[in-house]
């Protein structure tokens, strides 16, 4: 979760227990309602922007969609609000479940799936599919470039995760007010019961 410089130390995660419905662990930012987060029906949501794709002044803002989705009872649910929310802005959203992933491009104009059939898939900050755009991204392609040959290599699990976000340019360290990591975020899945969030305050540098 890359962010502004000037929103260091603002790092919260809420463990919300509503008297309906599943607990959850959302990881967010001081004065934001959630940036990503964890379900313990079993499922996670996990976000990405993308600046290029359509937006506009009306539709629902990627927090809310976010936190909606988390609400849902189980992964299925949640991938369903996001296919079916009208949005404001370009945001990727991943729902992960012990079973099944799912992973969408939505914009104003449109809600597209990224590698439907896929067991391992992966995304930074530009359209995959779906999308024509002139905008050229240079650090979200090379975070993409970064991440693509290690992604079927045997053996995924936590500490290779961490290894990848750890190094750069997929950990940008702060540096003034420019974009920097301002959280990591590893979520395993389990086949029965909840999910486990590992996070970090900031660049996960070890």
């Amino acid at each position: 979760m890359d962010l502004e410089g000037f929103r260091d130390g603002a790092q919260v995660v809420l463990r919300i227990r509503p008297a309906h419905g599943p607990d959850q662990l959302v990881l967010t930012m001081a004065g934001c309602v959630g940036l990503l987060g964890v379900s313990a029906a079993g499922f996670s949501v996990l976000v990405n922007a993308l600046p290029q794709v359509p937006a506009r002044p009306s539709g629902v803002p990627v927090a809310i969609v976010t936190r909606l989705a988390l609400a849902a009872a189980n992964a299925a649910e949640a991938t369903a609000i996001i296919c079916e929310a009208p949005h404001a802005t370009g945001q990727h959203y991943l729902v992960t479940g012990p079973d099944s992933i799912s992973s969408h491009e939505c914009s104003s104009a449109a809600v597209v799936a990224v590698m439907p059939d896929s067991k391992r898939l992966w995304h930074t900050n530009h359209p995959l599919v779906g999308y024509l755009t002139d905008d050229d991204d240079a650090e979200s392609d090379a975070r993409w470039e970064a991440v693509r040959p290690v992604m079927g290599l045997p053996g995924w699990g936590r500490r290779r995760t961490r290894e990848l976000l750890e190094a750069p340019p997929v950990c940008r360290a702060l540096n003034g007010l420019a974009a920097y990591t301002f959280a990591a975020a590893v979520v395993e899945q389990r086949a029965s019961g909840r999910p486990e969030l590992w996070v970090t305050h900031g660049p996960p540098v070890a």
